[in-house]
């Protein structure tokens, strides 16, 4: 059970590869204004960073809470889940740190 569900991932991350490097070599991958993973998905990560940092009570803890957004968004769209979740969790207890300074228990 597990080979054949792993073998119909790799087959699904082959096939989603190809497509991407036909797209990028016909220059219809843009990696510095849309790049694919941060486009999984109903909205580009981007827009929802904008729609939840709005209200964030500085610019320190917005910043850090849109890259806990990024990065739990792409985690599992590039090759490195682990080093993402790892940043999720730097950028978390600084949000923590920083709010505790603040007295926003």
């Amino acid at each position: 059970m597990k080979v054949k569900n792993l073998k119909s991932d790799l087959y699904t991350l082959e096939k989603e590869s190809e497509d991407l490097a036909s797209h990028y070599k016909k220059g219809m991958v843009d990696l510095v204004n849309h790049p694919p993973h941060y486009n999984k998905g109903k909205y580009e990560t981007i827009e929802v960073i904008d729609d939840a940092i709005d209200e964030a009570p500085t610019t320190q803890i917005g910043y850090s809470q849109g890259n806990v957004i990024k990065y739990i968004l792409r985690m599992w769209h590039k090759d490195k889940a682990l080093e993402d979740a790892k940043k999720v969790k730097w950028y978390l207890d600084k949000i923590i740190n920083l709010l505790e300074k603040e007295g926003n228990k």
